[in-house]
């Protein structure tokens, strides 16, 4: 809709260069902690949701926060649109502004 109004819009990087070329839109801000976008994982509380299976969401965890699954992240959009459309943060390599450090981010389970 904001092609066909000649209007602003705010779109997350993969979106916009998927259509890109296809869209009269041109991007005017795409970088900076006012775009950062964070993804995260958490768990629920087990005694407040008994019937959660704990024990797969703490595995689940822990294979977004591992190293292979970081790099995977990392690498992500980079072959179609050379660029990686996220940054991973918990492998404490992300250099995005804004970005959370290793620190703040949740630790394995």
């Amino acid at each position: 809709m904001a092609n066909e109004k000649s209007a602003y819009t705010l779109v997350d990087i993969g979106t916009f260069l998927a259509y890109k070329g296809k869209l009269d839109l041109v991007s005017l801000v795409d970088e900076g902690d006012i775009m950062l976008n964070v993804y995260a994982v958490i768990a629920v509380n087990p005694e407040r949701h008994p019937h959660a299976n704990i024990g797969m969401t703490n595995n689940f965890i822990n294979f977004l926060m591992s190293n292979e699954t970081q790099q995977m992240i990392g690498e992500y959009g980079v072959e179609k649109y050379k660029r990686p459309l996220f940054y991973p943060a918990a492998n404490g390599k992300c250099e995005v502004i804004g970005c959370p450090t290793f620190e703040e981010c949740a630790k394995p389970v």
